[in-house]
């Protein structure tokens, strides 16, 4: 199974780097997902401190796939 997860990773990084829109699309809805996951587990456990990091992570990998200069090189 961890042999498939990182094909899978692979070819979405490669997907990123080749400016596929579907690859792009693929890392949103996995950083969404675990946004949501982060909040579910703090509502859960109000102390795990580390979500709030994995939180932060996901917000900053979204914040940076649909910048101004990620929306250019996604167009092209």
């Amino acid at each position: 199974m961890s042999i498939i997860i990182g094909v899978v990773a692979i070819a979405v990084a490669a997907g990123l780097l080749s400016g596929s829109r579907v690859a792009r699309i693929v890392v949103t809805i996995v950083e969404v997902l675990s946004i949501a996951g982060s909040v579910w587990v703090i509502v859960a456990t109000p102390t795990a401190i580390a979500e709030y990091f994995s939180i932060a992570f996901g917000v900053l990998i979204l914040a940076l796939l649909f910048s101004p200069k990620a929306n250019a090189y996604f167009r092209r």
